[in-house]
């Protein structure tokens, strides 16, 4: 059987850009699952329209993210690349046609996984095509393409692609080729523009920081209580929404690496516009990202905010 690419979406609430972020990545695989761990807001209605457009696509609801590892269990040893996207990744679509035929033209069959280019965008100027923020080097990338042929188990129940793999003999889980074609966001074929650090559903305040999925399922769980017996020993809130922010840090400072800086993005990457006939809420969500910008415009390094 040739090689084939599946892609595995996770996603919680995240109406503003989930269709842009599918949209840009349907191409370069050829089978998606899009998981929504029961989203609040109009991004089920985003999906569902998506998965109408795109027979590819298959719909899975499910309250357990972490344990969405197991929708990946048959593909095991299968000649398949599993392709990570989360809703805030905005891939270039013309960089990701070339990486796809490098991918199943066998290049990378030795190596267990690959890595790319990421810009961590603080400002947007959709109309420029430009971004500001944290690039990598030195912040870290936010791509994922795992090997599942050279793959012999990962355990089920973690977050989907989470946890450490088992590889077969012979193969080494640090053999990954970081630049997938260069050494930069400009020359790399495999590249994301990523908006962490914009508002990514209706139901978000404007704030930089945003817990990732299964660290707000920890949060509900765990610590909510040891919150409530705070608070009934007298500790006020302002504690505990200290707390809850710094709880983000952990991830949010893998991307918060090294100077500001200003990329082209190249018309790859497109707008949510391009997709209004999916997302209605299109236009909107480019009025709120130039207001964003324009606020940080002067200031666009947010770790002056978290110091």
């Amino acid at each position: 059987m040739a090689t084939r690419i599946v892609g595995i979406v996770l996603v919680r609430d995240e109406e503003n850009f989930v269709t842009w972020a599918i949209e840009n990545a349907i191409g370069f695989v050829d089978e998606m699952l899009v998981i929504d761990n029961l989203s609040r807001d109009g991004t089920p209605a985003r999906l569902a329209a998506l998965a109408a457009r795109h027979p590819k696509i298959r719909l899975i609801r499910d309250g357990q993210p972490d344990r969405t590892n197991r929708h990946l269990q048959s593909y095991i040893g299968q000649d398949v690349w599993v392709f990570g996207l989360d809703g805030d990744e905005i891939y270039d679509r013309d960089a990701l046609g070339r990486m796809r035929a490098r991918v199943l033209s066998g290049e990378f069959a030795r190596r267990w996984s690959v890595f790319g280019h990421s810009i961590h965008a603080t400002v947007l100027d959709l109309d420029g095509g430009r971004a500001i923020g944290y690039a990598t080097p030195p912040a870290a990338p936010a791509t994922k393409l795992y090997n599942f042929a050279i793959l012999d188990s990962w355990h089920a129940n973690t977050q989907r692609l989470h946890g450490r793999p088992v590889l077969r003999p012979g193969y080494d889980l640090a053999d990954g080729w970081k630049t997938a074609g260069g050494t930069s966001w400009a020359d790399s074929d495999f590249r994301n523009l990523h908006m962490c650090f914009f508002p990514r559903s209706s139901l978000d305040a404007e704030t930089e920081l945003r817990l990732n999925i299964t660290d707000r399922s920890f949060r509900n769980v765990v610590r909510r209580p040891i919150f409530k017996a705070l608070r009934a020993l007298g500790v006020k809130g302002k504690l505990a929404d200290y707390l809850a922010q710094r709880s983000g840090l952990k991830k949010s400072l893998r991307y918060m690496r090294g100077d500001v800086v200003e990329l082209a993005l190249g018309t790859g990457v497109g707008r949510p516009a391009d997709h209004a006939g999916l997302d209605p809420r299109s236009g909107q969500v480019e009025a709120l990202v130039a207001a964003v910008s324009a606020r940080r415009s002067r200031a666009p390094d947010i770790r002056l905010d978290l110091a």
